[in-house]
C-alpha cells in the first residue's frame, strides 16, 4: 500500500447547460465517486492520477496536487526529487 497525500482546489461548473454537451450523459460518473475510486486504487501518485482522470466529464474542474511520501523520503539528501514524487494536474 502506498503513502500519498492529495489536496485540490475546486472550480465547480455552475452553468447546468454545459451538461448537455456530455458525450454519454447516461453514464456520467459523479466526481465524488471518482475521488473515492482513486483513493482506494491509487497506490502512488501516478496510479492515483490515472484513476482520477478516468471517465472525467469536465463538469467539476480542479487542480490536484499529489505527493508520494515514499519517493519524497527516498529523495532526502539528494539534489533532485525522483520522477513522479510530486504530480500536479487539472
Amino acid at each position: 500500500m502506498g503513502h500519498i497525500i492529495v489536496t485540490e482546489t475546486t472550480l465547480e461548473v455552475m452553468n447546468e447547460n454545459l451538461y448537455s454537451y456530455l458525450v454519454d450523459y447516461d453514464h456520467y460518473v459523479p466526481d465524488f465517486m471518482r475521488i473515492v475510486l482513486s483513493n482506494r486504487l491509487g497506490y502512488d501518485g501516478k496510479t492515483w492520477t490515472f484513476w482520477m482522470e478516468y471517465i472525467n466529464t469536465g463538469t467539476y474542474n480542479s487542480q490536484w496536487m499529489v505527493l508520494d511520501i515514499k519517493k519524497a523520503k527516498a529523495s532526502k539528501g539528494k539534489d533532485t526529487l525522483e520522477d513522479n514524487t510530486f504530480i500536479m494536474f487539472e
